[in-house]
């Protein structure tokens, strides 16, 4: 994947996770937690299509770790990837 490509991602995640998430309408449960599905969607509805691999590597490269994925929901033996906003 293209660098500038990741960047740009990562500043808009980061500008509407942590600032605005109202504007491309999502609304974070209590921990900052969002359905990695829900945001895919949002930006997808907000002319910003994110996939889900570029997603990973986005994360993945984070030098401050300000995003995780938790991949195991407690409740079923399904996968719930989701990703936290951390102070």
């Amino acid at each position: 994947m293209k660098d500038y490509r990741l960047v740009k991602i990562s500043k808009y995640l980061s500008k509407h996770l942590r600032h605005a998430p109202s504007r491309i309408g999502i609304e974070l449960a209590p921990g900052g937690w969002v359905p990695v599905s829900e945001l895919l969607n949002a930006c997808q509805q907000n002319n910003f299509t994110v996939q889900l691999a570029e997603l990973k590597e986005v994360v993945s490269r984070a030098k401050r770790q300000t995003a995780l994925f938790i991949r195991l929901h407690r409740y079923s033996n399904s996968c719930q990837p989701r990703t936290q906003r951390r102070g």
